[in-house]
Formats: structure tokens, sequence, C-alpha cells
């Protein structure tokens, strides 16, 4: 499989996109791209059921990992254990080009849920991420 930047499956109304699947993988794990806007925040969360590791590709990004601090430029790396407090945002003043590993995959599918939010025209609100979240956590058990 060989995705060039920008390619991928779009994720609507979102700015991800799959670069390698869930179902590539017999859910293991997803790859998404992001180009995160100058400006974009990600407020501290943590995951309850996945590990998620973020690769700078280019510009700048900012991270928190519990009380760490980070400042992430191209080639840096950075690994969220689950359960464990995070953000980050665009510290620069260009897009961000960032890859993100979920493991366990189908995180994805929280996004593209925020996603249809956000396309029936209402922001997305912490506690629909969590409701969202714990659904697809319950669905995929089966």
């Amino acid at each position: 499989m060989h995705t060039p930047w920008g390619g991928g499956q779009p994720i609507p109304n979102t700015p991800f996109r799959r670069v390698i699947p869930t179902d590539a993988t017999d859910n293991r794990m997803v790859m998404l791209a992001v180009d995160m806007p100058v400006g974009e925040n990600v407020a501290p969360h943590a995951h309850a059921h996945e590990d998620q590791a973020i690769i700078v590709v280019s510009g700048t990004v900012g991270a928190t990992l519990a009380d760490e601090e980070f400042e992430l430029t191209a080639g840096s790396v950075v690994f969220f254990p689950r359960g464990v407090p995070h953000g980050q945002w665009n510290k620069g003043d260009d897009i961000a080009k960032v890859l993100e590993i979920y493991t366990p995959g189908g995180f994805d599918l929280v996004f593209e849920r925020m996603g249809a939010i956000v396309a029936s025209g209402r922001r997305p609100t912490p506690d629909d991420f969590h409701r969202i979240d714990e659904e697809r956590r319950l669905a995929s058990r089966g």
C-alpha cells in the first residue's frame, strides 16, 4: 500500500484522511494523516482504549503528555499511552502535516461520527466525543 501526502480516504467534515485503514490491518491499528490548521488546538484528553503516536512531517506542533510539554518539529515522534492525558496544537505559522497512529484500530470511526455532527450544522462537544467513543467501543465487541 502506498499513499502520497494528500492521498488517502478523507473523513468527511474533518481534516483527517485514512492512509492505512483499520480494515487493512485486521483492526490492529489505523493511521490517519492531518493537515493541522494554524491555531488548531486539541484540548487535553485521554483515550481509555487506544494508544496513540503522532509523527510530525512538517511544521511545529506543541504537545503535552501528563505534566510534560514538548515542541515537535519535522521528524519528531511522541507516544501517548492510553489513559494518560495529552493534547496538541499547531504552534507554528503554517499548516502542520501530522501522521497519527492509533492501536488498536477503529478510532477513525469516532472522527467519522464527529464529522457527521459537523455536517448537521452543530459543533461537537466533549460529551459527544465520549459518547461516540463508548458507543463505538461497545459495538466493536458486538
